[in-house]
C-alpha cells in the first residue's frame, strides 16, 4: 500500500475501520474468544513466508484478497498503472 500511496492520493481510513491487519494486535482475538465464553484462551505468534513463485502470482493474489489494493488501483489512471 505504501507504493500505491506514493503514486495515488488516497484518503486515510476511518479510525477503527476494518483492514488487512485489524485482528493482528496482540490480545485482539484472545479477547474476542473470551467474550464469547471460551476459557483457557492463549495466543502464540506464528511467522512464515508467503511464497508466490512469481511477481505475477503475487499481484494476482493481492488483487484477489486485498480489498484496499483493489480499491486504490481502481482510482489510478492509465498513466499511473
Amino acid at each position: 500500500m505504501g507504493t500505491i500511496q506514493k503514486n495515488i492520493s488516497l484518503p486515510a481510513p476511518a479510525p477503527g475501520a476494518p483492514g488487512m491487519f485489524r485482528c493482528g494486535s496482540p490480545g485482539f482475538l484472545a479477547d474476542l474468544f473470551k467474550q464469547a465464553g471460551f476459557q483457557n484462551v492463549s495466543e502464540k505468534e506464528v511467522t512464515g513466508k508467503l511464497i508466490c513463485g512469481s511477481n505475477e502470482n503475487y499481484w494476482s493474489f493481492m488483487n484477489e484478497v486485498a480489498a484496499p489494493v483493489v480499491a486504490a488501483l481502481s482510482k489510478a489512471d492509465t498513466a499511473t498503472t
